[in-house]
């Protein structure tokens, strides 16, 4: 006979842990890109489905893409002073 049990347990996936999270390349991506820049690099070195040559791309693209986020927030504020010095001397007739 086929009995079905009504209240037989399913079987639970286990869960990720933070270190099986963080070693998707694609959340690695995106923290990179919108949330921490070079602040991933830690992250990335504790990666386990990356090699040795893809790590240090992964880096090197961080700190490129953090240096290249500072210098335009630097050329912002540089060119923001600027405009409000223009402000300052219009109002200063």
């Amino acid at each position: 006979m086929d009995e079905q049990q009504p209240n037989k347990p399913q079987e639970q996936k286990p869960d990720l842990s933070a270190s099986d999270i963080f070693s998707q390349r694609w959340i690695l991506a995106l923290l990179i890109f919108f949330v921490l820049g070079a602040l991933t690099i830690p992250l990335i070195n504790q990666s386990k489905v990356m090699g040795r040559v893809e790590k240090r791309i992964w880096q090197a693209i961080a700190l490129a893409y953090t240096a290249a986020v500072l210098i335009l927030a630097a050329w912002l504020l540089h060119w923001q002073w600027l405009q409000f010095k223009e402000a300052l001397e219009l109002l200063e007739y």
